[in-house]
């Protein structure tokens, strides 16, 4: 794993195979991969939440 400034973890999703394959186009068609898109959707809700960037 490459060195990042940031302190990382992992996330494991359980999903269904329908679930899974939209993920899969609307990653293609953001030109993501599909863990990037469910980090950038994850960092979209904390943004709508109010909570990026605070410390918990």
């Amino acid at each position: 794993m490459a060195d990042s400034k940031h302190k990382s973890k992992r996330v494991c999703v359980t999903m269904t195979e329908q679930d899974h394959e939209h993920l899969t186009r609307l990653a293609h068609e953001t030109l993501r991969t599909r863990s990037g898109y469910m980090r950038w959707l994850l960092h979209q809700d904390f943004m709508e939440r109010g909570i990026h960037n605070k410390k918990i």
